[in-house]
Formats: C-alpha cells, structure tokens, sequence
C-alpha cells in the first residue's frame, strides 16, 4: 500500500494532484531539512500572500511551489521570498525541494485562510493610499512598523518587489502602470525572518479628461518621421527637428538619424519593465554622428487656445522614462504658445553635466537665448534659486527591486504663468511627488513675434554626450501621459 501510494504520488507530482498525500506521507517524514516561515500556519491572510521557505539539501536541487494542487512556479534557488496573488478559501501550500534530475528530495506544507477582508497588519499601518481610492500613476506610499526585533521594511506591488527600505517607515513616490493594485508593506527582521505585512488595494488611473482647456496625452499624437526638417511647419503631430546651431558645443556635429516610435500595449500591463503607463506612449531616439548632438521633438495641439484671450496658467505635466540616462548630457522638457503677436517659451532643462555632472534645473532666457541654471549663483545680474537635477534621480529609483535592469517611469510637472509682456514666471516644479516652489522671472524679453496665434504645444530635446569610452551612445527616451493645461 505505501509501494503504492508513494508510485501514485511520484507520476502525479507534476500535476500536485495528490497534495495532500504528499503532504502526509512526505512532508513529516522529511521536513526538517525544509522549513516553511510564511504564512503561519492555521493563519489568515488577504490575497497578497507571502511564500517564504528554504531548505537545506545533499547535491544540486531547486525549489517548486504548488498551492491547491496547482503549480506556482519553480525557484532556482535553495529559498523562496515571493508574494503570490492568490483567490479567497482554504489553502494547502507545498513546496518541494527537486533534485536536477526530478526527484522530490524534501517536503513540507502549510495550511491557512486566504480572504479579501483579512486583517495581517501585525504592527503594520498603511497610511497611503487609502482602501478602495484611485491614484494617479505618480503613488505615494506611506507607512510604519513597531515590531519588537530590529527590522527593515520591504515594498510589494502586485506580485513585484520594487524595494528594501532600511527604516521602520516608508514615504516615497513609486509610479505604476494603470489597473488594479495590490501592494504589500512585509515587515522582515535583519536575519531574514517574516514578521508581518499589511496590504492595501486600490486603482490607478490616469486623471485627465480633454477639455477646451486641458489636453491629454500629447504623447499620442500621430507621427512624421520625415528626416532633415530644418524648420519643421506646425502640425499636431510629433516632429524631429536634427538642425543647428543646437549642436552640442565645440566639434558636435549633426546626428545620423532621428526616430519616432508610438509604442502601444494592451490588456494589464506590469509594473515592472512597462513601456507605457495607459497603454501608450512615444519613443523618442536620436542615433548620433561622430560626434554629440542633439535634437528638437516637438508635437503641437491639435486644437488651438482661443484667439479671444490670454491664458496666463500653464501646466506641463508628464512621465519621462530614460533607458540610459549616462547617454544624455542634458533632458529638456518643454512648452510654448503664442497670442497677440507674441511668441512665449516655457523652457526647461535637467542640465545633467552642470558643476562635474552634479546637475541642476535650467530655464530659458530668451533675450539671451541662452540657459540661467538654478544654482543659486548670481547670472546676469539675478541669483536664482537652487534646484538640483542629476542623473541619479532618473536612475533606477528603486534598490532591491526584483527587476533592478529597469530604470522606470518618473513624473515631472512644471507650473508657468506667462505674464502680460509675453515673458515667463516658472513657478513650481514637481518632481516625483516632490515640489519645489520657484517663482523665478528672467529678467528678458518676449521669444518673438509670431502670426500663428493661439497654437502651442509641447517639445522633448535630447541633448546627447560621449560614454565613458569616448564613444557617443544612442539618446532616447519614453514619455506617457503627456499633458497641458492652460486657463486664463
């Protein structure tokens, strides 16, 4: 009969049919060597759950995780430490310990309650977001531990690891894809061990609607991708612009050749290595010469302002990813309208190689044509405020991920008022959930005459740089959810 039962158990093991009688004539027998940390068993948990076990084996083996008599993956490694989105009910969880050639060297088991209403807080409070809420993209999670062992704190979010935070507390901006969230807050002492978690579950969506003074999505516009446009006309679509003088300094040269891609995913996009945040975006990409250079990406609104009045309020609000940031000498992020004869540019830089590469946000002088870095540092006859920007910031922003080779989305929102002379305050800029008040004026001019009234628009330039190698790189960068909004 035992001949039997372990024959039966060995052909169905692929399929865990017989989980249950695994879990009786193998796991008591041989779970020593295999030890099952979380879920606790008799526990109940909410639907994130977390899988942690390791085992210790004779010869080269590797971990399988069955639940419910189905099979949640294999782990290629002597430990699991995952969260796996499981369905309200009794649970039997099982994880084996193979050897390379198929045999079940080890088991053990745990039974426990899955439900959507549980309450694992354990010492764990979730401040944001709340329960049930919808977030824009840019979410920021905040909460706190009190556990009675030294401890640290590690970030879930629909089954992805985005970080370790070394503290008893967490309150930073993460920006997600749209769709259903459920994150996970998991408290783990310094030798590894669970000692709780709390989640939250709520939406993500993008909270825009056009309208006659807000227009969504600028990065979704149509595409030309007609090479050697000097002057490009208007239109409301995305078009590159390669000319000089924006060459980049002494010995640039002009780029081989520049790239629009509209990128589209459907269906639930993951939060890891997503290339949109709403099931678009636009791929902008400069291959450059031998040489750096740099190029003007521009898409015009589709609908003009009115022609009747001035709209004074200006907001560019967007996502920026850059899949490699040490490409770029500078990311310029811009806006620019006209009315009443007169041309306003709301110009903007990260100026990545200010001060040996420690980098600061730059706006536009248009009496000079030129740059005025925030600095602090007095520039033609005004000092104005301090405002850093540097590649780290758009580096990976999360340690510890599960997938640290994706760099990742980052929300950028700038805040103008075009004053009555067609100049420029820059009042605010939001960077990843933190903003920094500004109300800065250059001292300078309108940006010119113009016939085209009430058209505007938004403009990208990629500024490129030679790598470590002395070698130029390909610039290119992600952008989603590009917004204006203009009121009087």
């Amino acid at each position: 009969m035992h001949f039997r039962s372990f024959l039966s158990c060995a052909l169905l093991r692929l399929a865990l049919v017989c989980s249950a009688l695994i879990a009786v004539l193998i796991g008591p027998a041989f779970a020593g060597a295999l030890t099952i940390s979380s879920p606790a068993p008799s526990s109940n948990s909410v639907n994130a759950v977390r899988i942690a076990a390791s085992a210790s084996e004779q010869g080269p083996f590797h971990l399988e995780v069955w639940d419910n008599g189905n099979k949640l993956g294999n782990v290629f490694s002597n430990a699991v430490n995952a969260i796996y989105n499981l369905p309200n009910g009794p649970h039997t969880t099982t994880v084996l310990a193979v050897s390379n050639n198929g045999i079940v060297l080890d088991s053990n088991f745990v039974n426990y309650q899955v439900s959507a209403n549980a309450s694992s807080a354990n010492g764990i409070s979730i401040g944001s977001p709340a329960g049930a809420s919808t977030s824009i993209n840019a979410v920021r999670i905040t909460a706190s531990a009190d556990e009675n062992v030294p401890f640290h704190l590690e970030v879930w979010d629909n089954g992805f690891k985005l970080g370790n935070i070394l503290s008893n507390s967490v309150d930073g901006v993460y920006v997600l894809p749209n769709g259903p969230h459920t994150t996970t807050i998991v408290a783990v002492g310094n030798d590894g061990s669970f000692l709780g978690q709390n989640s939250v579950n709520y939406t993500v969506a993008q909270n825009c609607a056009n309208s006659p003074s807000v227009v969504c999505n600028l990065d979704q516009q149509e595409v030309d991708n007609t090479q050697g446009y000097c002057d490009p006309p208007p239109a409301s679509a995305w078009i590159a612009n390669p000319c000089g003088p924006g060459i980049q300094g002494p010995g640039g040269a002009d780029p081989q050749h520049t790239d629009i891609q509209p990128v589209a995913q459907g269906g639930t996009l993951p939060d890891q290595g997503n290339l949109t945040l709403n099931g678009g975006s636009v791929h902008l990409i400069e291959a450059q010469g031998s040489a750096p250079s740099n190029v003007l990406f521009r898409a015009q609104s589709p609908l003009p302002a009115s022609t009747s009045s001035v709209d004074s309020h200006w907001i560019l609000d967007g996502y920026v990813y850059l899949p490699n940031p040490t490409a770029h000498q500078a990311f310029e992020m811009d806006a620019q309208y006209s009315i009443a004869g007169i041309w306003t540019k709301f110009y903007t830089e990260c100026a990545f190689n200010m001060q040996n590469g420690s980098g600061y946000w730059a706006v536009f002088d248009t009496q000079t044509g030129g740059w005025i870095f925030l600095n602090g540092q007095p520039q033609g006859g005004q000092t104005p405020p301090v405002v850093p920007c540097n590649r780290s910031q758009f580096s990976q922003p999360w340690p510890g991920s599960s997938n640290p080779s994706f760099t990742g989305w980052h929300h950028i929102a700038w805040s103008f008022v075009r004053d009555g002379d067609g100049t420029v305050t820059y009042q605010s800029l939001t960077f990843d959930g933190n903003t920094t008040q500004i109300n800065f004026h250059p001292a300078s001019q309108s940006g010119g005459s113009v016939s085209d009234n009430g058209d505007f628009g938004a403009l990208v330039q990629l500024d490129g740089t030679l790598n470590t190698n002395g070698q130029t790189s390909t610039v290119d960068a992600y952008i989603s959810e590009l917004t204006l909004t203009h009121t009087p």
